[in-house]
């Protein structure tokens, strides 16, 4: 009974994981961004709607991007995992993001000195969801912890790289 409803769990997971990770960065940044949305005079429902459909594109595109360089570093580990599965592990894994998106977005809108607790709990809750995630890939493809590990974390320097080098 247990087993059943955790993969109940597991599977609603799967298909809420990241559509609900990308409305938690739209609710951090639109909450983060309400002085600049007041002084333009776009503090209405409007606002909240452009945000959260930016929000939402932003959230799968990393979501897809993400799940291909980490399919990418699975197959160069010698995993053999269908992309379409690393997908469904990276939103299964997303729970901590709910967490860690609207803290970013707090951080990095954040004045100066004022940063600390939403920076901690932004990498906090980001190391859960790489735990998390290499905990599903270890399952997944039958690895040690050891060894999952390493390709996720390849993907994170990899996507973090790209994300630096664009800003």
């Amino acid at each position: 009974m247990v087993a059943v409803i955790e993969d109940q769990r597991s599977s609603l997971l799967a298909l809420i994981g990241i559509p609900v990770a990308g409305l938690c960065w739209s609710l951090g940044v639109w909450t983060a961004r309400q002085p600049l949305l007041a002084q333009q005079g776009l503090d209405g429902p409007g606002s909240i709607t452009l945000i959260t459909a930016g929000g939402l594109a932003q959230t799968v595109a990393l979501w897809a991007c993400f799940s291909a360089v980490t399919w990418a570093m699975v197959r160069a580990a010698g995993g053999r995992l269908p992309l379409l599965r690393v997908m469904e592990l990276v939103s299964r894994a997303a729970l901590p993001l709910w967490v860690a998106l609207p803290a970013a977005a707090l951080w990095l809108t954040a004045p100066a000195g004022r940063a600390g607790p939403a920076a901690a709990v932004a990498m906090l809750a980001g190391l859960a969801f790489f735990a998390l995630l290499v905990r599903q890939l270890s399952l997944a493809a039958g690895w040690g912890g050891l060894r999952a590990a390493l390709p996720v974390a390849a993907a994170v320097i990899f996507v973090a790289s790209i994300f630096t080098l664009a800003a």
